[in-house]
C-alpha cells in the first residue's frame, strides 16, 4: 500500500526523495523475496523517474 501511494504521489509531484531513499527502493526491487512487494516497489520507482544510471543498474541486476 505504501508503494502504491508513493507511485501516485510521484506521478503528481515528481521525485522528492533523497538518494538514500531511492537506493533503498532500488534494493527492494532488486532483492526482496516477495514478488508482490518487488512489483509495487518497481511501480513506485518508475513513477519517480530516477536517473537512468540507477535504473540501468537495476535492470542489469535482474538479468543475473
Amino acid at each position: 500500500m505504501f508503494f502504491d501511494q508513493l507511485r501516485e504521489t510521484a506521478k503528481r509531484t515528481g521525485n522528492a526523495l533523497d538518494a538514500k531513499a531511492v537506493s533503498s527502493l532500488i534494493k527492494i526491487v532488486g532483492s526482496d523475496e516477495d514478488a508482490k512487494l518487488r512489483l509495487a516497489a518497481a511501480g513506485a520507482l518508475g513513477a519517480l523517474n530516477v536517473p537512468s544510471n540507477q535504473a540501468s543498474e537495476l535492470i542489469l541486476q535482474q538479468t543475473r
